[in-house]
């Protein structure tokens, strides 16, 4: 956090006048990588699975979240991995624009751009959002017997945690590929 810190005052403050088009650039990075190294240091969930079940735990800074909020908790964890393979996509685009075409993006089309990239990475843990948390009848609580006697036991009591059955995920993508004529692998 502390070198995002830096390198965002950097751009505002130490950063010449030939960088100003692509200072928009230079704060998606860092501004993103601090919101996660943020979000990581208070919220990373503890993530395993045992047997075919998914589960997050969070046992960080601000100790157990209750079962829907951990869940909730990695989705916004997924949604910050997979936003950092796609903003270097939108800078590459940004770039490309700038260096090859001479066309620089105003404040609302770079916007524009931004959310593009971040409604096809919120795709996935939407669904799972979707599915296990609006969609479920049962709790994650139901799931606690699974795991007496693993690591997520801890001296007889299981805490608080988030369950997504992979069996369902996988049947899912199992019917995707029979509908849509397409080989998917789990």
């Amino acid at each position: 956090m502390f070198t995002n810190a830096f390198l965002l005052y950097s751009i505002k403050y130490k950063s010449d006048k030939g960088m100003e088009a692509y200072k928009k650039v230079l704060y998606l990075g860092t501004g993103f990588d601090f919101f996660s190294a943020f979000w990581c240091f208070f919220f990373q969930p503890d993530m395993g699975h045992e047997g075919y079940l998914f589960i997050a735990v969070n046992r960080t800074i601000l100790g157990y979240l209750p079962s829907p909020w951990t869940i909730w908790v990695f989705q916004i964890f997924l949604f910050n991995d997979y936003f950092a393979l796609v903003h270097p996509l939108i800078q590459f685009i940004y770039r490309y624009l700038l260096v090859c075409w001479k066309i620089t993006l105003n404040k609302w089309q770079f916007f524009v751009i931004i959310l593009l990239g971040a409604a096809i990475v919120a795709a996935y843990p939407g669904n799972l959002i979707f599915d296990y948390l609006i969609k479920r009848t049962e709790s994650d609580n139901d799931y606690k017997h699974f795991f007496k006697g693993t690591e997520w036991d801890l001296n007889g009591t299981i805490p608080d945690i988030g369950v997504i059955p992979l069996v369902s995920q996988a049947l899912k993508i199992h019917w995707l590929s029979k509908v849509s004529d397409i080989d998917v692998y789990w």
